[in-house]
């Protein structure tokens, strides 16, 4: 495996005792590029996500971070992870939380970023003074995703980060993913809003019962299934694989 790329999977199979998860699913990532994890709930996606994190443990295979082995503390200084469901302290301030994120990295929060980041955002800075308690669905959505966004780190694990989001709001946070990529940042973001990835996303991952369908860039998905758009492809892939295979009978929603 190549030692600079910010995640590599090779041959990955993961279960919950005698139940299957996931089966020899690979996948590479590069600098500058965003995968899009797709499947449907108990595809394999967050049980992918927990073994990239060392949440849960593998059966078989390898994963790497920028060319260290995932159960290694230090392969996972340079990755910024943000889960499905985001919960954050209810009794800190908005600011508070940012401070402790950042302090937990070994980082001091930058005043002038943060509000440039706010004003990108529309999240009014003034309202980071608030109990989190105060902000809606969407302001906390954002607050997570500023969280990570302010690590200023090389890659970022993202699970559902338009939950919540309303229209202009996930707009907003595009062109934010898309600013960090031109940067050279990497994203493995899990999304069932495909119209919402689709204009920066560079490979996709298409997983089902546990197996991976599709791997390969969104051009090549979009060829292969003869799709105008990321939901077709996605849609005639999992009906090619039901047609061809039986789904596992051991398999679980994870």
């Amino acid at each position: 495996m190549d030692a600079l790329l910010p995640l590599a999977i090779e041959g990955l199979s993961l279960s919950y005792g005698k139940q299957t998860a996931l089966q020899q699913v690979q996948l590479q990532l590069n600098l500058g590029e965003c995968c899009c994890l797709i499947g449907h709930n108990g595809a394999g996606k967050s049980s992918l996500i927990k073994g990239l994190l060392d949440f849960h443990n593998i059966d078989q295979g390898q994963i790497t971070l920028f060319g260290k082995n995932h159960k290694a503390p230090s392969s996972r200084a340079n990755l910024a992870y943000l889960p499905e469901r985001f919960v954050p302290p209810y009794f800190l301030s908005g600011l508070e939380f940012l401070k402790l994120s950042l302090e937990s990295r070994q980082r001091k929060l930058d005043e002038t970023a943060l509000k440039a980041l706010c004003e990108r955002l529309k999240f009014p800075f003034e309202a980071l003074k608030k109990p989190i308690r105060a902000l809606s669905k969407g302001m906390s959505q954002k607050l997570g995703l500023m969280s990570v966004f302010l690590t200023q780190q090389p890659l970022f694990v993202l699970d559902e980060p338009m939950t919540g989001l309303d229209p202009e709001a996930r707009h907003l946070v595009r062109n934010e993913l898309i600013q960090l990529k031109q940067q050279g940042c990497a994203f493995l973001i899990s999304t069932h809003m495909l119209i919402d990835i689709q204009e920066f996303a560079d490979s996709v991952a298409l997983l089902h019962h546990g197996q991976l369908r599709y791997f390969g860039t969104l051009d090549n998905c979009l060829q292969q299934f003869q799709a105008n758009n990321l939901e077709a492809a996605y849609l005639t892939c999992i009906q090619s694989s039901q047609d061809s295979h039986q789904a596992p009978t051991d398999s679980i929603s994870v």
